[in-house]
């Protein structure tokens, strides 16, 4: 029994991203989907929560908020 493979990859057609159909997604979700960055430790002292004001200070932890801002650990928490 011979199971189809993709002419680009020669993969299986369920294992090949060229054969597979696209995740459904919903646009809205999509827009709404969080953009924040990952938790890293502040370098530098001045920064402020984009969200609330709270000045930052070294070693503190940080988030990336999606639009060229920083987050604080309370702002940053996902819901």
């Amino acid at each position: 029994m011979s199971e189809q493979r993709c002419s680009i990859t020669e993969l299986l057609i369920d294992q090949c991203a060229h054969c597979r159909p696209a995740p459904a997604t919903d646009p809205v979700e999509l827009l709404l989907a969080p953009k924040l960055g990952p938790w890293f430790e502040a370098r530098y002292d001045g920064g402020e929560c984009i969200n609330c004001g709270w000045g930052f200070s070294v070693g503190d932890q940080i988030r990336a908020d999606g639009d060229g801002g920083w987050l604080c650990v309370d702002c940053g928490q996902l819901s």
